[in-house]
């Protein structure tokens, strides 16, 4: 039996915890539990269904669509995105199932025939092209595989109106947005590429930015993104592509592997150049050069023979050079899509490779106070300046211990004011309730006091024959309602009791209150009129006042009320 190869190993030198074993010929291949899953999940779909899987880039996406694709017995189209990733795809299918069962339809190949056949988007859709036809004419599509679902979403609708698949599943990085819905229902399978460095599957991002002056708040937005020909009239300058050269010097230079994004073609040649005249071997990836011509670049990168290629975007899918350690982000951008396929380009595992630096070139956007709209690894990844996923984990994880300490502290103040509080409301309390005499000090009505059998009672008139006594007995504050009837003949109820005299009062002034009346008042005018002659003389004592003739009377029926209660 020869050497067992990894799903990882197509990938980085990683051994996964759990796997499934598959046996072809001469090689193993061993796929991670993440990757079974979802394997299971699209083998399950039911026929109309259309799914999409959410895998970062560096989940091993062909491997499992590839290993999909070998176990269902029915015919499954693998529609890509480049020519270059249908040659990549067909050497990864190759791992399960031999050549003969795989067919490529594209250029001057169209095995159309085969069980399993991989093609481009553009291939498919245009008018003149018969290539569905005849894949059709060999029998229907049970599943259809759209790579890098997050593009031509249209085209791809196109494809699979005409297609009529049972099933359809799209992989992408990226999130699901608004156009892919337009395909997909929804999503069968999530990686984040946040979980997948958690894991260990992928190295942390580690990211540095260089400042610049150049100013692009005046860019416009197309497609989500910003305007090419707009943005690149303004990064596309002499002092920003020296910049990020001296930058890479001063803060990278021992990263062998960089791979630079550019806003343009003619960016991406510009900053190679400037790379270049600074010692730096450096070559520009871009559509003007053939497929054999970038694929021996590419190899020539691997080999360290070239140190910087900047790209536009032949570098953003389907690049696979693990050994990447470091990517210049030279190109702004607000799409979500593109700045996780750049970034996904350096997370690859490799040997003896610690962390994947990220140098992010942030512009000036302060005239339309739009700074949070370009995106960066503190907006993706909450990654401080310098930090990578294991520092930014325990300084998340000491923020919230000191969160929750902080919370205690505030508790622990708030419970230690309550009990002062307390303290002092009992203090207050305790203080109020040593004489009823204290109800005067704190209450607007207007309470009279007079003493029976040496207790102290407060006494509140509602009219001539309504008043209210409060006394204490024991530990306890008593109130009682005298009501006068005819031939002077009284009743005395109990309201309430309390051993809180402030309570108490507030219960009896509520009730005094709501039955209204001139004699609770303090400020009431007649209270201070002169009492007649008569009204002097039936109190036989030097009242000056029509209040202090109600006074009195009112104490002498409390004292025949209460002398035989207290």
């Amino acid at each position: 039996m020869g050497k067992a190869i990894l799903a990882n190993d197509l990938f980085c030198p990683h051994t996964p915890k759990t796997r499934i074993r598959i046996e072809r010929k001469n090689k193993n291949m061993e796929l991670r539990d993440y990757q079974v899953e979802c394997v299971n999940k699209i083998k399950e779909m039911k026929e109309g269904e259309k799914k999409i899987v959410q895998a970062g880039c560096g989940a091993g996406k062909t491997i499992i669509f590839s290993k999909v694709s070998s176990e269902l017995k029915s015919r499954v189209l693998c529609v890509v995105d480049q020519d270059e990733i249908a040659e990549q795809t067909l050497q990864k299918m190759m791992i399960f199932m031999p050549r003969e069962e795989i067919g490529i339809v594209r250029g001057n190949l169209n095995e159309s025939e085969r069980r399993v056949i991989i093609t481009t988007r553009q291939s498919l859709d245009h008018n003149k092209s018969t290539r569905i036809k005849d894949i059709l004419s060999h029998g229907d599509i049970d599943l259809t595989i759209y790579d890098e679902a997050h593009r031509g979403v249209k085209m791809c609708k196109r494809i699979a109106e005409r297609i009529n698949s049972k099933r359809i599943v799209g992989f992408t990085a990226t999130p699901f947005n608004e156009e892919m819905k337009e395909l997909y229902d929804d999503f069968i399978f999530k990686k984040p590429v946040e979980e997948l460095i958690e894991e260990g599957y992928l190295v942390s991002p580690r990211c540095l930015t260089v400042q610049t002056d150049v100013d692009i708040s005046s860019v416009k937005t197309v497609l989500g993104d910003y305007a090419i020909g707009e943005l690149d009239k303004l990064v596309n300058v002499s002092y920003r592509n020296e910049l990020i050269v001296d930058a890479y010097i001063k803060h990278a230079s021992d990263r062998k592997h960089v791979i630079c994004f550019a806003a343009s073609i003619e960016h991406s040649e510009e900053l190679a150049k400037a790379f270049r005249e600074k010692g730096i071997v450096a070559k520009s990836i871009d559509s003007t050069l053939s497929p054999k011509e970038r694929k021996e670049a590419i190899e020539s990168f691997r080999r360290g023979q070239i140190t910087v290629l900047t790209s536009v975007g032949c570098l953003t899918t389907g690049f696979d050079a693990e050994m990447t350690d470091l990517a210049i982000m030279a190109r702004p951008t607000k799409s979500l899509a593109l700045f996780h396929q750049m970034i996904g380009r350096v997370l690859r595992l490799w040997e003896n490779k610690q962390d994947a630096l990220i140098l992010e070139i942030t512009d000036n956007l302060t005239r339309r106070n739009k700074r949070m709209s370009l995106l960066s690894c503190k907006d993706i990844f909450n990654l401080e300046e310098n930090e990578t996923f294991k520092e930014r984990n325990e300084r998340l994880e000491r923020e919230a211990e000191e969160e929750r300490l902080e919370r205690e502290r505030i508790e622990q103040e708030r419970l230690e004011a309550e009990r002062i509080e307390q303290e002092l409301i009992l203090k207050e309390i305790s203080l109020f309730n040593e004489t009823v005499q204290n109800i005067s000090g704190v209450s607007s009505l207007h309470w009279f006091f007079t003493d029976i059998n040496k207790k102290e009672v407060a006494i509140l008139s509602i009219n001539g024959n309504v008043d209210y006594y409060i006394f204490k007995m024991g530990e306890e504050f008593v109130c009682l309602k005298r009501t006068q009837g005819e031939n002077y003949t009284y009743k005395l109820e109990e309201i309430e009791r309390s051993n809180n005299l402030k309570e108490l009062v507030d219960t009896v002034e509520e009730n005094a209150i709501k039955e209204g009346s001139s004699f609770i008042s303090k400020s009431a005018k007649w209270k201070w009129e002169q009492p007649t002659p008569k009204q002097v003389q039936a109190c036989k004592s030097n009242v000056t006042t029509k209040w202090g003739v109600h006074c009195f009377f009112s104490k002498r029926n409390c004292y025949f009320s209460l002398k035989d209660v207290i």
